[in-house]
């Protein structure tokens, strides 16, 4: 269960599960965002993945700060806090 924000841009082969992804966000081809929240005007490039479901033992949430760009490949682990860009 996810909540998208208008404008939010989601492209083929992207997964977003249990996330809120704020207005403007682009999630590119085969990004994975999972237990995260992303802020505003977010670029989650090609398979990048943002976070991990949560387990018994782990319910670590990511959060990327406004305006960041995750480049294409790169891994927001659980629980990671990335600042924004401003």
């Amino acid at each position: 269960n996810s909540v998208l924000s208008d404008n939010v841009t989601v492209k083929k082969g992207a997964v977003i599960k249990d996330s809120i992804i704020f207005s403007g966000a682009v999630i590119e081809a085969d990004a994975t965002v999972t237990c995260s929240i992303i802020d505003e005007k977010v670029k989650v490039d090609k398979g990048a993945t943002v976070g991990a479901p949560f387990t018994a033992k782990d319910r670590k949430i990511s959060v990327v700060g406004r305006g960041y760009n995750i480049g294409a490949e790169e891994v927001i682990n659980p629980g990671e806090i990335v600042e924004d860009k401003d």
